[in-house]
């Protein structure tokens, strides 16, 4: 899951996957502590974090598979 096909640790996945375990227990626990209130709101620091994970993710990515024949 966080190892690439030469074996090596994928840091881009690695770090995808820390901030969304991260976003789903803050959610997680903010909810199930007032579950009347509804979703919680989303902090801004939280949606900037993933946002940066996401486009880290989505550009390695796309470097790795630049120039890779389509099988």
């Amino acid at each position: 899951m966080f190892a690439g096909d030469d074996g090596a640790v994928a840091w881009a996945d690695l770090q995808y996957v820390v901030f969304t375990l991260i976003t789903l227990i803050y959610f997680s626990v903010q909810f199930l502590a007032r579950p009347a209130d509804g979703l919680p709101p989303v902090p801004a620091a939280l949606l900037t974090l993933m946002g940066v994970s996401v486009t880290g993710y989505t550009a390695n990515k796309i470097v790795n598979t630049k120039g890779t024949p389509a099988p």
